[in-house]
């Protein structure tokens, strides 16, 4: 009842051949929301399993955004330093890619944490943006409980207080409260430079979603609901 989701088709082999055949790829491409319902229709729970590079632990970050707001259970492994999860497998004694998968995953707290720690314990600034954001993406997990274990971690990794936490959350959850009027594209206008920059849109009916992205940075996404649009 999970899904690996690794960077390259190599890597699928490799995991099938370890006795992981629930791993996927979009084969260096973007994951999409697409894809990620196309998931969610066999199991909530995903693990990114990502090249340990600076390309790799970036697509893990740009990931965690869209993963969260379809409300899977999101975990990450991290695997050595260069290492992606052909070479990794393939280098590793008998038993060892195995027991390390299945015991170093982490939730994305931990692993912003991980990769920002060296910035967070000398930046203030830096420390403040990231808890910024790492409460944006609590923020968008629909579950209470959920976000109540989210904010424990978050709280016990940067020292900061859980009741902070809830009210900056509960503050960002107040604003995807907003509705828009019958026939009317929803967050439109502050779309339209991401529109006309990537030449995409994503047009969803749930617009808690719509600005659980734009907080995340991910700007191209507008809300339509079920009336007739207007021309």
């Amino acid at each position: 009842n999970r899904c690996y989701i690794v960077e390259g088709q190599t890597d699928v082999l490799q995991m099938d051949q370890l006795g992981y055949g629930n791993t996927v790829a979009p084969s260096g491409t973007a994951l999409t929301v697409k894809q990620i319902q196309l998931i969610k229709r066999f199991t909530k729970n995903i693990v990114l399993l990502l090249d340990a590079d600076a390309p790799g632990i970036k697509a893990a970050i740009k990931n965690i955004s869209p993963l969260l707001t379809e409300q899977v259970n999101l975990r990450i492994i991290v695997l050595p330093e260069g290492e992606d999860p052909d070479s990794f497998i393939r280098k590793s004694e008998p038993g060892k890619a195995t027991q390390y998968i299945n015991n170093e995953e982490i939730d994305f707290i931990e692993f912003k944490a991980q990769q920002f720690k060296k910035e967070i314990e000398t930046d203030p600034t830096k420390k403040g943006e990231m808890i910024t954001e790492i409460t944006n993406d609590i923020s968008i997990v629909h579950d209470k409980n959920v976000r109540m274990v989210y904010i424990q971690r978050c709280s016990a990794i940067f020292g900061i207080k859980e009741n902070e936490l809830i009210k900056d959350i509960r503050l960002l959850r107040e604003k995807m409260k907003l509705k828009t009027e019958d026939g009317v594209f929803f967050a439109f206008d502050e779309a339209a430079p991401d529109i006309k920059e990537k030449k995409q849109v994503n047009i969803l009916s749930n617009f808690d979603d719509v600005i659980a992205y734009h907080l995340n940075d991910n700007r191209n996404y507008i809300g339509m609901n079920c009336a007739p649009l207007q021309k």
